[in-house]
């Protein structure tokens, strides 16, 4: 409760234990039967997943070939179950090849303009730790000011009810997602997901309203539509 779960490997866990995480992750609670009794136990974790590209490990790396068929890494990648990585707000490939120079919002931009032909970039620089550490500091405070007058404090706990309300977007910014969303086949549940994450990057940017570029960033850390190789 209150930690950070990191699952690497993730595919490889039973079925039954990665779909077992959706209910802590929607309520932030986890529910045990015991003769015939029900107990519930507060479970607000922050979610982190690992995973190969393919059961080898070798797809899309430099230099090594994949020996796995092609329905042999869907039938991997379908191992996460699709409710469970709807509830994945942040997802990112990492991999050789993409070690390019480029930002997440350089490749979001382009994703938008129908010219990116990579997946997120593996290098963002945005300055030290320390600086990082002072940005994500002001952050937090500037949504605690921000939801004072509710039970939540944070980007990730707002409720889609309140959410549309808070964000502020600019018309830019909202014509962005409004584009993305039949693109990428967008659900609700991932609209709400891009919501916040943008917000949050607003946040560290020290932005009082979501602009296009920090909008474009989410959609692209919600991506999740690389090919195989």
């Amino acid at each position: 409760h209150n930690g950070i779960l990191i699952l690497d490997e993730a595919p490889e866990f039973r079925r039954s234990v990665l779909q077992g995480l959706r209910e802590p992750l929607e309520k932030g609670m986890v529910r045990l039967i015991r003769a015939e009794r029900r107990y519930w136990y507060p479970a607000d974790i922050q979610l982190v997943m690992t995973a190969n590209a393919c059961p080898c490990g070798n797809n899309g790396a430099l230099g090594r070939r994949c020996l796995c068929s092609l329905s042999e890494i869907h039938n991997y990648r379908k191992r996460l179950g699709a409710a469970l990585l709807d509830r994945v707000e942040i997802r990112v490939w990492q991999a050789e090849e993409h070690f390019t120079g480029q930002t997440v919002r350089d490749i979001g931009q382009g994703v938008l303009q129908g010219t990116s032909t990579s997946g997120p970039a593996a290098s963002v620089d945005e300055g030290s730790s320390e600086v990082m550490l002072t940005r994500v500091h002001a952050a937090v405070a500037r949504q605690e000011i921000r939801y004072q007058e509710f039970a939540f404090s944070r980007n990730g706990r707002v409720p889609g009810a309140v959410l549309r309300r808070v964000v502020d977007a600019t018309t830019a910014a909202e014509g962005v997602l409004h584009s993305a969303v039949p693109k990428l086949g967008l659900s609700s549940r991932a609209v709400d997901a891009i919501l916040r994450v943008a917000r949050t990057i607003a946040d560290i940017d020290g932005d009082d309203r979501v602009c296009s570029s920090a909008m474009m960033e989410a959609i692209q850390l919600r991506r999740d539509d690389r090919e195989p190789r």
